[in-house]
């Protein structure tokens, strides 16, 4: 049976590091969101809340 090069378990383990660290990347965001949408949903009951939704999404995408 032929050996693996310390090369190739070096790239699985970092593989493996990289996925988990953008799963919780992910995660990250997801929960991030999920605070600031409930935050927003608090603030601006009803109907108020798409509204305020639209401007917080507009506001972010343009970098403030």
């Amino acid at each position: 049976m032929r050996r693996r090069p310390i090369v190739d378990h070096v790239k699985t383990a970092g593989q493996v590091v990289a996925v988990v660290l953008l799963v919780a990347y992910v995660v990250l965001l997801l929960h991030k969101g999920s605070v600031d949408i409930s935050s927003l949903a608090k603030a601006h009951p009803g109907d108020e809340f798409w509204l305020a939704l639209g401007r917080h999404v507009l506001r972010i995408l343009g970098g403030g």
